[in-house]
């Protein structure tokens, strides 16, 4: 029996899973350079937010204060009336759960 072959099918395998790890080291280092670069980038904003100037003070009117509140209230009221609706929404949906059906 001629064996001549084993060493060429052995060294077949061993290049298969050498470049198997070369290809999964690839793309681990390429996960990796994406994320040093997103540290990279939100290290320049880092530098850049603490190089900004804050604004200066404001004097604060009645009308401003008035403003505000006033606003403050529309924007809980239509919170209120979005969470009113979702339950709203979510009750209809249960009672519309046929029980008969889902064991059937």
């Amino acid at each position: 029996m001629d064996l001549s072959w084993l060493p060429l099918v052995a060294l077949g395998i061993g290049l298969y899973f050498f470049f198997l790890m070369a290809y999964r080291l690839w793309v681990a280092g390429k996960a990796l350079f994406g994320a040093a670069s997103r540290t990279m980038s939100l290290f320049a904003e880092l530098e850049r937010y603490d190089r900004s100037v804050p604004a200066g003070k404001q004097a604060v009117t009645t009308a401003d204060l008035e403003r505000v509140v006033f606003e403050r209230r529309k924007l809980v009221n239509r919170r209120r009336k979005e969470q009113a609706e979702r339950q709203r929404r979510l009750v209809n949906r249960i009672r519309e759960i046929e029980i008969d059906k889902r064991w059937a």
